[in-house]
């Protein structure tokens, strides 16, 4: 039977038969049917399959039914929930053995019209009686024919004809009929694939008590009359136990109907190993042996998927990561461009580092490039327009600090508001000064070291309103990238204080040496105090006091050391707060004063080993009173 929805994947089928009721019994050695359990026997109502019991035993090859509903089973071996026996009843409850052991095989059963259960297969005993290939009625056939013999050739026994002397039987248990266009005789009782007789006439015929009978497996009736029957096929039939006939009979592992080795299936019908075999590329490649339980396996590819960017040809088209593309990302001169898949690694576009375009005049604003990465090139940049607050230093500017508000250090009009401190010229910009104001301008627009506030004016006092003072906000700078006037500093190795001395304004000094300390340096001193730490190395007046928090100390001859050299241009502080008190004489305030006075020393000349310049700078501030 082959795989359908009716048959449900049931195999290895070799028997059937139907019942009056229009039940369909299958027989075989298999174990489930329509996907239930269904062991060697199983019923077809016309909708599903269903089990008879536990079945009679694994090797059922012949069924028959009768009118009370009984089946019937024959095969070999049927033990399974009886003892052993070659015959099994169903009487719709139970399986049970009729008594019937031939120690070889059943292989076909058929119910006569008087309710027998005639029997054929290889055995050669029924139960405890001898017989030949045939039972019915679980006796054996009778030992000589008693034919009705008649005058005319029409040769017809009345009774079943048995062998005699003259008979050559040849007993196979498949045997093909082939009719030579004459009639067959019918015997009574006799069961398909028995014995057939093909007695002998002559055109004249002479009747005779003892017909000749010839068992065989190609019986052929020759009567010398018309004959009156011609069959239209020649059945052939599977020979149960022999390698090769398709069947897997008990001591074989596969049988594919040939002898033939090397097919995975042996000429011993023995299950064969012939290693595996691969199929597809990529994640599709797929490896399976070449034979399972003696049957031969085909290999499937796997199913192809989009491409990702992991190694792998997902597509299965023997590429791996192809077709991934790129991306682009930046402008200008930043703009770059990436594969979006290396060596299986997904990759991500990061735009370049954008250049300076400008100030106006320069290659930047000719070259036909977007240098910053803004999206603007050349002329249409802002860096390559005369604009002040561009943050470019355009020609005519000396400053642009990227607004245009003063008293930050580049005012309105990007002009320098940082103060030379009044040393020489050359030298002059190793350190400058920063206040937070407008500051004042001297005839040649320099502004001046002596710059003035008055007490309450936000512009330049940041301290409290009504306190008498003025407090100033300054920084101190360094290496300034001068365009006023010619100057080219080197470095700072170490920044002194002369003013605001020590003991007389100690705020003040403390300030701008926590700016310089905040920007690297670090503060180196001696104790000038009476005391048992006089002489010492000190960093704060603390070191100094003579006992624990005395606040008697003075660390003296003081520098801010900067190691290694401060370098980088125009660095620049935080502002340090500088108080300014107004002064009081006989209950007036005046114009008070305070002078910032300080040496910034370069390294020694690194080839001469020569000191070089020291720039010694001040910076005078002046809180007036309010009128």
């Amino acid at each position: 039977m082959t795989e359908s929805s009716r048959s449900g994947g049931l195999t290895s089928v070799y028997a059937m038969a139907a019942d009056s009721s229009g039940n369909l019994y299958a027989g075989g050695t298999f174990t489930t049917a329509g996907g239930v359990s269904a062991k060697y026997v199983a019923k077809w109502d016309g909708t599903s399959w269903s089990a008879l019991g536990s079945g009679p035993g694994p090797y059922v090859y012949a069924l028959a039914a009768d009118s009370s509903g009984n089946v019937y089973a024959g095969g070999q071996d049927m033990s399974s929930g009886m003892s052993p026996a070659d015959l099994a009843k169903w009487d719709g409850t139970r399986w049970s053995p009729l008594g019937f052991e031939g120690r070889k095989a059943v292989y076909a059963l058929a119910v006569d019209s008087n309710g027998n259960l005639n029997a054929g297969g290889s055995f050669t005993r029924a139960g405890s009686t001898a017989s030949s290939l045939f039972a019915t009625g679980f006796q054996p056939c009778p030992a000589t024919p008693t034919p009705t013999a008649t005058s005319a050739p029409t040769n017809t026994p009345t009774q079943t004809p048995t062998r005699t002397a003259t008979n050559t039987a040849t007993n196979t248990p498949t045997p093909t009929f082939t009719p030579t266009n004459t009639a067959t005789k019918t015997p009574t009782q006799t069961p398909t694939a028995t014995a057939t007789f093909t007695p002998t006439n002559t055109p004249t015929p002479t009747p005779t008590n003892t017909p000749t009978a010839t068992a065989m497996n190609t019986p052929t009736a020759t009567p010398s009359s018309t004959p009156s029957q011609t069959p239209t096929s020649t059945p052939v039939f599977n020979t149960p136990g022999v390698c090769g006939n398709g069947i897997v009979d008990p001591g074989e592992q596969c049988d594919d109907g040939n002898t033939t080795s090397g097919d995975c299936c042996s000429a011993t019908c023995q299950a064969e190993d012939l290693g595996s075999t691969t199929c597809g590329v990529g994640a599709c490649a797929r490896t399976v042996p070449r034979c399972v339980n003696g049957v031969s396996q085909t290999c499937v590819p796997g199913t192809p998927a989009p491409e990702t960017c992991n190694g792998i040809d997902d597509d299965c088209d023997g590429q791996i990561d192809q077709g991934l593309g790129s991306t682009t990302c930046g402008v200008g001169a930043c703009t770059r461009t990436v594969q979006n898949c290396v060596n299986g690694v997904p990759q991500t576009c990061t735009p370049g580092t954008p250049g300076t375009e400008g100030p106006a005049g320069s290659p930047s604003c000719t070259n036909g490039i977007d240098d910053d990465c803004d999206g603007l090139t050349d002329a249409s940049d802002p860096g390559c327009q005369n604009v002040c607050g561009n943050g470019f230093v355009d020609p005519g500017e000396q400053c642009d600090d990227g607004n245009t508000v003063s008293g930050d250090g580049c005012s309105a009009t990007c002009q320098s508001e940082l103060i030379p401190g009044g040393s020489s010229v050359a030298t002059d910009c190793t350190q400058e000064w920063q206040a937070a104001l407008v500051p004042a301008r001297n005839s040649k627009g320099m502004p001046m070291n002596r710059q003035t506030c008055t007490d309450g004016d936000a512009t330049c006092d940041v301290g409290p309103a009504g306190d008498n003072a003025c407090t100033f906000h300054v920084k101190l700078c360094f290496n300034v990238t001068e365009r006023r006037f010619q100057c080219a500093a080197n470095d700072v190795a170490t920044v002194q204080l002369s003013a605001p001395r020590t003991a007389t304004d100690r705020a003040n000094r403390d300030a701008l040496e926590t700016a310089l300390k905040d920007l690297g340096g670090s503060v180196r001193g001696v104790c000038t105090n009476r005391g048992p730490k006089r002489g010492q190395a000190c960093a704060a007046d603390g070191d100094c006091d003579s006992a624990l928090n005395s606040g008697d100390g003075v660390c003296g001859r003081r520098l801010v050391v900067f190691q290694p050299p401060l370098s980088a241009t125009d660095r620049c502080t935080d502002f340090a707060s500088i108080t300014v008190p107004l002064k009081q004489i006989r209950g007036t305030f005046k114009a008070g004063t305070k002078t910032l006075k300080l040496t910034a020393s370069p390294s020694n000349d690194p080839v001469t080993g020569r000191r070089r310049p020291k720039d010694i700078d001040s910076l005078t501030l002046v809180c007036k009173p309010r009128l």
